[in-house]
């Protein structure tokens, strides 16, 4: 470290410092976490609980083939649009690629108490209780690589 640096600057730089390697640290723990390519999933199981009636029925939203765009935006190579008027259990097969959303949509004037959960591979990765009002919903995305939900 250089001597003509004051106390403040070389806190400064010593900090810094730190924070790199922190920062390295964790992408190094996040790559090895994350990097598990030998064996991805091969199934999700979408359990609803749900009050909705035939005429005021909730919308599941289903893919196993999509991209996410930078903007945040979903593009579906395949999409699958289910009505829901009560409790719902399905297994889907995942693809090689293991990537599997599902959206429980509110598309109707009243408010619906919901529960929506997920298994990947038969282990709970997802369960979440709500009540819904129009245009609400419930997300879950699974990437292999990455889980977001919403």
């Amino acid at each position: 470290m250089r001597a003509d640096l004051d106390r403040s600057e070389r806190m400064a730089v010593n900090i810094f410092g730190v924070d790199r390697r922190v920062v390295a640290l964790a992408m190094a723990l996040l790559w090895v976490g994350c990097s598990d390519g030998d064996n991805p999933p091969t199934s999700a199981t979408v359990l609803i609980e749900a009050s909705a009636s035939v005429s005021q029925p909730l919308i599941l939203l289903v893919s196993t083939s999509f991209d996410i765009l930078s903007t945040g935006d979903f593009l579906y190579n395949n999409l699958d649009s289910i009505t829901i008027t009560g409790d719902y259990t399905e297994l889907y097969v995942l693809n090689p690629e293991a990537r599997f959303t599902a959206k429980l949509l509110n598309d109707q004037g009243t408010e619906e108490s919901v529960r929506l959960g997920i298994l990947i591979d038969d282990v709970p990765k997802y369960d979440r209780t709500a009540v819904l009002g129009q245009g609400g919903f419930l997300q879950y995305v699974y990437r292999f690589d990455f889980v977001v939900t919403f």
